[in-house]
């Protein structure tokens, strides 16, 4: 059974509509990762402080879209407006989504524990949270 066929078992119970569920889902889980998305603390920190540093980048490098990948890379240091993630999971439902992030460090965060903020990753612990997410959402619209 595909991912999409258990949303869509799931749903079945619910009778305000597929595309709520999997609207709201969506965006509570791209709302974790990003949460769960580290901010460098340089008194975590082994090393010292990069010259320039600024944290945040990893956080504020996630993008949502729908149909295909945001290739995007900000400089930019703040966190994600949540508003435009919402305005794009609304849209999802029958879509493949994306929450991407190019920077070239993610991987390291996500697979290779660089930080003990999420030394387990961001979005597995957050997809291994979604049948939860997805029935806190049918139970709750």
């Amino acid at each position: 059974m595909s991912f999409a066929d258990d949303i869509r078992k799931a749903t079945e119970r619910y009778k305000g509509g597929y595309r709520e569920v999997v609207a709201t889902s969506l965006f509570k889980v791209s709302r974790d990762i990003i949460k769960m998305t580290p901010v460098g603390d340089p008194e975590l920190w082994k090393g010292s402080k990069p010259k320039g540093y600024v944290g945040g980048r990893a956080r504020s490098n996630w993008f949502a879209s729908v149909g295909g990948y945001d290739s995007t890379i900000t400089t930019d240091d703040t966190t994600p407006n949540y508003t435009e993630v919402g305005n794009i999971t609304d849209g999802a439902s029958g879509k493949v989504f994306y929450l991407t992030n190019n920077l070239p460090y993610i991987k390291s965060l996500e697979f290779e524990g660089h930080s003990s903020q999420a030394p387990s990753g961001m979005v597995r612990v957050s997809i291994e949270n979604f049948s939860g997410i997805l029935q806190n959402t049918i139970n709750n619209l």
